[in-house]
C-alpha cells in the first residue's frame, strides 16, 4: 500500500517544522512539500500528486485559507483538504464545510488525533472535533427529513463519534460494505450529501446526540 502523501500548509515556520517531522515520523505517511503562502499551495497542489493538504486556517499576508479550497480542488479534484485553526469561529467552520473540507481541527489536538485525522480524510473519512462539528451544527437551518431505521440511528450515532467506516463495522459487528450501505442510505433519506451534514440533520432531528 503507498503511502499517503501530504502538503503541509501554515505561515509559522515553527509549526511547518513541527507538523512535518510528526507526520514523517509516521509509518505510511511522507511530507512532500510546505510552504506558507496560499498562492504556494495551490501551486504545489498541481505539481505533486498529493492525497492530503494540511491547511492553516490563516496564511501569510492575512490570507484565509478557506477561500484557498475550491482553488485547490479545481487543480486536484481528489485531494482531501484537512483544516487547522486556532479558532473555532461558527462562520469560518461553516464556510469551510461548504467550500468542501473533509476536517477541521483546532491546533490544540493532541498530536495521535492529527496524525488519525490526516489517515482518516485520506482514506475518505471526514473528521471534525465535537467542538467544530457543534459550530456546524450551529451554523445550520433544519430540513423536514424522513425517518431512519434502529441500525440506521446507531450507524450515525457513531459517526456523530468521530468513527471511521471500519470502526463502525467492527462496533456493530457488519462487514465493511453493509455500513457503506447504511452511511448511504442515512444520507439519502435525510437528503444531505456529506457524512458531516447528515449528523448536523440527526442532532436536530433529536436522533443523536454529540458527545
Amino acid at each position: 500500500m503507498s503511502d499517503v502523501r501530504v502538503i503541509v500548509v501554515d505561515d509559522h515556520d515553527l509549526v511547518v517544522y513541527a507538523l512535518t517531522r510528526l507526520l514523517s515520523a509516521e509509518d505510511g505517511i511522507d511530507v512532500v512539500a510546505s510552504t506558507g503562502d496560499g498562492e504556494e499551495a495551490v501551486r504545489l497542489v498541481d505539481q505533486h500528486a498529493a492525497d492530503v493538504i494540511v491547511l492553516d486556517r490563516r496564511l501569510e499576508g492575512g490570507v484565509d485559507a478557506i477561500d484557498l479550497i475550491p482553488r485547490i480542488h479545481a487543480a486536484a479534484p481528489d485531494i482531501k483538504v484537512l483544516v487547522l485553526s486556532g479558532t473555532s469561529d461558527d462562520h469560518a467552520i461553516a464556510r469551510a464545510v461548504t467550500a468542501g473540507c473533509h476536517g477541521y481541527l483546532a491546533k490544540d489536538e493532541p498530536s495521535a488525533e492529527i496524525v488519525r485525522a490526516v489517515r482518516a480524510v485520506a482514506a475518505g473519512e471526514h473528521v471534525f472535533a465535537p467542538a467544530v462539528l457543534a459550530g456546524v451544527l450551529r451554523s445550520r437551518a433544519v430540513d423536514p427529513s424522513q425517518g431512519l431505521s434502529p441500525r440506521e440511528v446507531e450507524v450515525l450515532q457513531l459517526l456523530a463519534r468521530g468513527r471511521s467506516t471500519n470502526e463502525i463495522a467492527e462496533a456493530l459487528y457488519l462487514s465493511v460494505n453493509t455500513v457503506r450501505n447504511h452511511v448511504n442510505n442515512v444520507m439519502r433519506k435525510l437528503d444531505v450529501h456529506s457524512r458531516l451534514e447528515a449528523v448536523s440533520e440527526g442532532v436536530k432531528l433529536g436522533l443523536i446526540e454529540i458527545g
